[in-house]
């Protein structure tokens, strides 16, 4: 314990010199203390000295400086295979051992440390050691679990990790190469390692995107095992039940795969889905694994892309990979100076650097082949002719300036709802290196949404950065060049480019997509959804003037292909309606939306389609070796569930799980103390009585 004076410590003796003083004139010549003997006198002289003394004490502030030693208890994690492979590959009767022993071995755990339970399949779960796990999660990611529940308790004595698992995985990385940082992990290895008979669809090979009347392949890879000398028959059927193709296929070795083709052609808009499967045979581990469920979404036409510009740009080379990516564009990409054609017959138009100052020879021509455009995309440079972009645009009024172009960053509109983009892309927004804009207080015109702003430095400002509008023709103008820095800023971060591709990509096909007139419309996130993935849909209700209002309520019915149809009212967001269904089951699904506006009903439909996995069925054989290696690699042990009782000793045993002791200081003022007023209270007190005692009052 240290004390701390707030000023210089000779303030110290001047206090005592005020306190002492003040106790002499009290006592040194007081009448009514002139038959009290010397001794109580002194008594009560120190006891007024003292109390002077440490209320004066408090004026400079004293702070009570301490150290002590602090035990934080080991933290032990616990995780849980709690995926449906330990139903396929265990007996019911191991299975049952298993989790009557948990219970006890897990509370056992919990009575000698501080134990976190956490269940894991496709993604992580609090659980108590008294829940029973139920082995229905669709998918195993093992590093995914380990990384999650480290970063859950950063900052904790964590001490070691037990993993109750089948060693099986199918999303995500090894757990060999979790980054557990050195801690020990004590595995107990389930399932079983029996290799049992099994004949599966291990894959299915195919291309998710096709534009109708083309013809597709679908590549079904099989194997088998332990079932030689067997023959099993492939069959292939599409959505309404028509046999696509049959086949009799002879196993004929005891690890047999094969390969078979099927070409289809694209005859139906829309999601198709085509199912393969094989006939059983006789001894199989499981049969949930022989069928397996394709599904081609069918595209009415690709849409025609034009990309014109000025000079050589990296943002053309950019844009130039995302148009080519995307399977829904036809993309012609030339130089202005080049071009020849007409711009009549393309859905969309993207004019990089034009108009430009260096070629005005042929503006006008521009100017009105922009204008009857189905969709026209503006991207300024800083050799953009801003007179004549007034003129071929009427989104936003540049202020023509001869000053140097601004470095600006985008600032995403929350209002803007014509197309969505994910959240980790508007996160990407606020680490993207600057654009270079045009100078000047450009004016949004009426009828223009933002969608992004801009910020110079770390200033909000009202600018446009990035702007949208129109109805029948739409246009979008981008007041900046460099966005090749975003993708290769991010390509150098995560070695992709997904956000800075997904926005690029959401805005061409908000421009690029016909235009859909309807006051009222429904829309799915996507077309396809995994099985265990949110379903997410999104709503538009536009009054007169075409603007989104989201005043009336929207009644949602979802009725799936063998489901009950589920009714719903859809919430709110600023000016539209969303709504998350959460994860539903496998198959087809019909939306349909009604809302009442100015006394009529509105209607709209759409279709999605939840595809089912088949991870857990692929490998019904327990990896104990790959156990093994990770208990060793960390300095664990590996156990079964037939000796896990073993388990908590092996803890208390581990030198490494121990305490951790640190030192923690701790200032506190004086005048925090309670003890230190009381201690001033009762000096006076007790001079009080003694004073009453003798009679002094």
């Amino acid at each position: 314990m240290q004390w701390i004076l707030s000023y210089p410590s000779w303030l110290l003796l001047i206090i005592a010199l005020f306190s002492g003083g003040l106790t002499f004139l009290l006592y040194a010549h007081k009448d009514s203390l002139k038959d009290v003997r010397p001794f109580w006198k002194g008594i009560l002289g120190f006891l007024r000295f003292s109390a002077f003394s440490l209320a004066s004490l408090l004026l400079l502030n004293p702070l009570l400086k301490h150290v002590a030693t602090v035990s934080e208890p080991p933290v032990i994690l616990v995780l849980e295979d709690n995926s449906s492979s330990l139903l396929q590959g265990w007996s019911k009767q191991e299975r049952s051992i298993y989790l009557k022993e948990r219970v006890s071995v897990l509370n056992d755990i919990q009575s000698y440390f501080e134990t976190y339970c956490y269940s894991f399949g496709s993604s992580l779960k609090a659980v108590n050691p008294n829940d029973t796990l139920d082995f229905k999660e669709i998918s195993t990611d093992i590093h995914g679990a380990l990384d999650n529940v480290l970063q859950n308790h950063t900052g904790s004595n964590i001490s070691a990790i037990v993993l109750a698992t089948d060693g099986l995985y199918n999303t995500g990385s090894s757990p060999l190469y979790a980054n557990v940082r050195g801690l020990p992990i004590y595995v107990i290895a389930l399932g079983d390692t029996t290799i049992r008979k099994d004949l599966m669809v291990r894959q299915l090979r195919y291309n998710d995107l096709v534009y109708l009347g083309d013809e597709y392949s679908v590549l079904i890879d099989l194997s088998a095992v332990r079932l030689d000398s067997n023959a099993t028959t492939l069959t292939v059927r599409n959505e309404s039940g028509t046999l696509l193709k049959t086949e009799t296929l002879s196993i004929n070795s005891s690890d047999w795969t094969g390969t078979s083709e099927i070409k289809i052609k694209a005859e139906k808009p829309g999601i198709n889905r085509i199912t393969v499967s094989v006939s059983s045979i006789n001894g199989e581990v499981t049969t949930q694994n022989n069928s397996a469920t394709a599904y081609v979404n069918v595209i009415d036409g690709r849409q025609k892309v034009v990309l014109l510009y000025d000079a050589p740009h990296p943002d053309v080379r950019f844009l130039k990979d995302v148009l080519e990516a995307n399977k829904n564009f036809e993309t012609k990409i030339s130089r202005w100076a080049d071009w020849s054609g007409s711009l009549t017959g393309y859905d969309m138009v993207i004019l990089h650097g034009i108009p430009s100052v260096k070629d005005k020879s042929r503006s006008a021509d521009l100017i009105r082949s922009v204008k009857d455009a189905k969709a026209v995309w503006f991207i300024t440079t800083t050799n953009s002719d801003q007179v004549l972009l007034n003129d071929a645009q009427s989104l936003v009024k540049l202020e023509v300036s001869n000053k140097t172009a601004n470095e600006v960053l985008p600032r995403f509109e929350s209002a803007f709802s014509r197309f969505s983009v994910s959240n980790t892309a508007l996160q990407w927004l606020n680490e993207v290196p600057p654009l270079v804009a045009p100078y000047g207080n450009h004016v949004i015109n009426a009828g223009t949404e933002v969608i992004w702003y801009q910020n110079i430095g770390k200033v909000s400002t009202k600018l446009p950065l990035l702007v949208t509008g129109g109805n029948e023709k739409k246009r979008a103008v981008l007041l900046g060049e460099g966005i090749w820095r975003w993708a290769m800023q991010e390509q150098l971060r995560q070695s992709v480019q997904d956000n800075t591709t997904e926005w690029v990509d959401r805005l061409i096909q908000y421009l690029a997509v016909k235009s859909d007139q309807r006051p009222f419309r429904l829309r799915a996130g996507k077309d396809v959804y995994n099985e265990g993935e949110s379903v997410t849909l999104d709503a538009s209700l536009f009054n007169a003037s075409y603007q989104l209002i989201n005043e009336p309520d929207v009644m949602l019915k979802v009725k799936g292909e063998s489901s009950p149809a589920m009714d719903f009212v859809m919430d709110k967001t600023s000016n539209a309606y969303s709504i998350r269904l959460g994860a539903l089951a496998p198959g087809g699904y019909t939306a349909s939306a009604k809302v009442n506006f100015n006394g009529k009903t509105l209607e709209s439909t759409a279709r999605f389609t939840v595809r089912e996995l088949y991870l857990e069925t692929l490998q019904t054989t327990a990896d104990h070796s790959l156990l093994q290696s990770l208990s060793l690699a960390t300095g664990g042990k590996m156990l079964t569930h037939r000796n896990m009782q073993q388990l908590p000793q092996m803890l208390k045993d581990d030198d490494r799980i121990r305490p951790l002791l640190s030192e923690q200081l701790t200032t506190q003022s004086l005048l925090d103390l309670k003890w230190y007023f009381f201690l001033i209270i009762i000096l006076l007190s007790v001079e009080w009585f003694i004073r009453r005692y003798l009679g002094t009052y």
